[in-house]
Formats: structure tokens, sequence, C-alpha cells
């Protein structure tokens, strides 16, 4: 696991819990001047080089031309976990090696981690001048796993030697909530976590977000998940006083 600059500020970051806002279409890029310059903007830009395809390097060059440059997370995701195109490992990295350069952190799958080539392409990361952080990810779309269940992705993405862990998973109970925030209690690395649907996924972002995980990700004009926040809205309630 690697300490960065990068992932001191985000556990700080000025008392707030940090707001990621996910960019995936042209519509996002469009609006991606006002998200930015809102009072309330998001501290990272997600750009899903996935679902943007030929957009890819539009967005890349928007991104750059922001002042201040947002810090840049990366994400090129598979097909079985909701990535769009259903992307073959060499096409994600590719996509990856494109805009390593720009990249603050890159979301590799924790299973693909596990199952495929992906050793050259971490050797690759690691060897940057100032090499993002890995974040290693796993979704449920269906349900909250059991707890020790979710321990283990934990110790998964450990042994894969990710910076930061992030689990997404779909909330039918306020015990799948509370299964989600047990996690966050002394974790072994940084977590990011959070719930999907339509009756607890919203409550969810912002209670875990304030017991503690790292990122806590929004969407620009059209949530891509259940539950979800406005990037912007995110973060305003955010940074209200915790009652």
């Amino acid at each position: 696991m690697l300490m960065s600059n990068l992932l001191t500020n985000l556990q700080s970051n000025n008392g707030h819990p940090a707001v990621v806002c996910t960019i995936t279409s042209a519509g996002d890029l469009s609006a991606l001047p006002d998200i930015m310059a809102h009072s309330s903007k998001p501290d990272l830009l997600e750009l899903r080089l996935d679902l943007l395809g030929s957009l890819a390097d539009q967005a890349v060059q928007a991104v750059s031309a922001l002042k201040p440059k947002p810090d840049l997370l990366l994400t090129a995701r598979r097909g079985d976990e909701g990535g769009g195109g259903n992307l073959s490992c060499a096409d994600r990295q590719r996509l990856f090696n494109l805009h390593l350069a720009r990249a603050a952190l890159i979301d590799i799958e924790i299973r693909s981690l596990e199952t495929e080539n992906w050793g050259n392409f971490i050797a690759l990361v690691r060897s940057q001048a100032s090499p993002p952080l890995i974040i290693g990810s796993y979704h449920d779309f269906k349900q909250t796993p059991a707890h020790d269940s979710l321990k283990a992705v934990i110790s998964r993405g450990m042994a894969a030697g990710v910076d930061i862990v992030k689990i997404a998973t779909r909330l039918q109970s306020e015990n799948d909530l509370q299964r989600l925030k047990t996690l966050l209690d002394s974790p072994p690395l940084p977590l990011a976590v959070m719930g999907m649907g339509e009756h607890l996924g919203q409550i969810s972002r912002i209670q875990l977000a304030r017991a503690g995980s790292l990122l806590n990700y929004g969407y620009a004009v059209e949530e891509s998940a259940p539950g979800q926040w406005q990037a912007n809205s995110l973060a305003r309630q955010l940074r209200k006083p915790n009652k």
C-alpha cells in the first residue's frame, strides 16, 4: 500500500468528506464548467473511460483546462461490474495507458486484479514519478453481502496491494446499511463505502461519508446508480455542520 500526499490530503480534506463527480457523457462534459464553478464544487473528477469512448480525449482536455486543475480519477470498468462496452482486460489497460500521465487515482476491480493479467500494468503505475493511487473496487448490484464476506473483500484488496478499497452494494434494509457502517470502524486501509437503492441509497451516502468513507461519488447530470446525489448537492450536504 502506498502512502502519498494525495492520500493524506483526502483523509483530512479540510474536515469534510471528499466528493467525486463522475463524468460519463457529452452532457456531463457540457455541464462541467458550471459544476466546477459552483460554490459547492466536488473535490475530484472521475472519468469513466469505458462509457466516454471517443469522448475520453476531449474529457481529459476539458479537465486539464480547468483552473485550478482538479485531481483526476480514471476508471475503465469491466462489463460484469457495471462497465460499458464489455471491454477486455487489454482494452481497459490501453485506455488507462493513454491517460495515465494525468491520473491522480485509478480504479481497478479487485476481481480483475485477482483473475486477469494486471501485474505489468501495476508495475508501470508504481514506476511513475508521481504514481497514481490504486483503488481496488467491489460492486454487488443485487444485495449487501454478510459482514464476513465484506471483510474478506477488504483483505483481498490488501493482498492485491491497492491503496484504497471501494465497496458499493445494494441496500435492502437498515441492517444492510449498518453492516456497511461497521466496515468504517478502524479499517486496515482507507475505504470508500457506499450503498445503492431507491429507498436507502441517498441517506446511506451521507451517513457513510460522515462515518469515514474516503471517497463519496455523485453524478454530473444524470444518476448512474439508484440513490446517487448530484455532485454539487452532495458536496453541499457534506459541508454542512454535522448536527
